[in-house]
């Protein structure tokens, strides 16, 4: 029977065959050259490491989706509250704007005009009133927002019926 080849190993000088992965005196590795205790700190370590259960990785994007659908939600009554507030104001300006369309319709485009003209001009007043009355918070914002919207709509009817 031949003599099974050995090595030394590097760290205690033990013979050691060369069909074995570690010393079984000192239990260095002997392929990765890994002591034994870094081995043992290592599984130690990945022991006590604590992965988080899936089931909360998955709640994070559940969680953000209905914080999202909820600030949607408050956008939404905030602004549906805001038209309420201002709905008398919205209305009256969206009478006038139909009105100028009818006009354009049956052909009286200069009295469309004037009637858009006189639009802008009370919704420039009104807006400057909304900003030297420091209404900002209470809703005011919102105001200007919307009697802004009815003066660019109103601009824009003007300038179509000056094509």
């Amino acid at each position: 029977m031949a003599e099974e080849e050995t090595r030394q190993c590097s760290t205690c000088g033990t013979q050691v065959r060369v069909t074995e992965k570690e010393c079984p005196y000192c239990g260095l590795n002997l392929e990765t050259g890994e002591a034994y205790e870094t081995r043992v700190r290592k599984a130690k370590q990945d022991r006590d490491h604590k992965v988080a259960p899936l089931s909360t990785v998955l709640m994070l994007p559940v969680i953000a989706f209905a914080l999202t659908v909820f600030a949607g939600y408050m956008y939404q009554r905030q602004a549906e509250s805001a038209l309420d507030s201002n709905k008398s104001l919205v209305q009256e300006y969206v009478a006038q704007l139909k009105k100028v369309d009818t006009l354009a319709r049956f052909g009286k485009v200069s009295e469309a005009r004037e009637l858009c003209q006189q639009i802008i001009d009370d919704v420039e007043n009104e807006a400057s009133d909304v900003e030297s009355d420091g209404d900002e918070e209470d809703g005011g914002a919102t105001k200007k927002s919307l009697l802004l919207s009815i003066q660019s709509k109103a601009e824009h009817k003007l300038q179509k019926l000056s094509e």
